[in-house]
């Protein structure tokens, strides 16, 4: 029978609970920059994973801002999107949308959606989803708000890429 001293020890030893980290990645082919945020009040560092567009399985830092990222919804015609409103943010989003120029212009933005578990930072818990920034509007310098969707079925990721690294056994 347990003392109420194991019970003292097994309360002060337990486990963190875990949290769930929300992050965004930006990034438009002109642009040389790669915008990465986490909706939290600390950065995190977290490892992408091995099928990135960008930086594929290395670890990267997500910075810390005030965002509120609303959930993957699919309406019936398997449309996708997510909505994200950013609060109080540096200029930095002013300067990202200022950088794209010329033919660049007309290309997409990227969007990725990332969720992380405090447990384990190796990799997103769930596949990430891969969107594109539409209709973004500013609110004075630094706040933001824009939808990110995927209309079009041709440019929707699907499957996995099979890797001599993932899977040895190919070879």
């Amino acid at each position: 029978m347990a003392t109420f001293q194991d019970y003292l020890k097994f309360k002060m030893n337990k486990t963190e609970a875990q949290r769930e980290f929300r992050t965004i990645e930006i990034h438009h082919e002109t642009s040389g920059e790669i915008e990465r945020f986490v909706q939290d009040s600390v950065d995190l560092v977290a490892t992408l994973e091995s099928t990135a567009p960008r930086n594929p399985g290395e670890t990267v830092t997500f910075i810390a801002a005030d965002i509120e990222v609303v959930e993957p919804a699919e309406s019936t015609d398997s449309e996708q999107s997510i909505q994200v409103n950013i609060g109080t943010l540096d200029d930095r989003l002013h300067s990202f949308i200022d950088g794209i120029t010329g033919k660049g212009f007309l290309k997409e933005v990227d969007f990725v959606y990332r969720k992380y578990y405090s447990e384990d930072l190796s990799a997103p818990i769930v596949n990430p989803v891969y969107l594109f920034v539409d209709q973004p509007s500013f609110n004075g310098l630094t706040a933001a708000s824009f939808g990110a969707t995927d209309t079009d079925l041709s440019l929707k990721r699907s499957g996995t890429i099979y890797t001599l690294e993932d899977y040895p056994g190919l070879a």
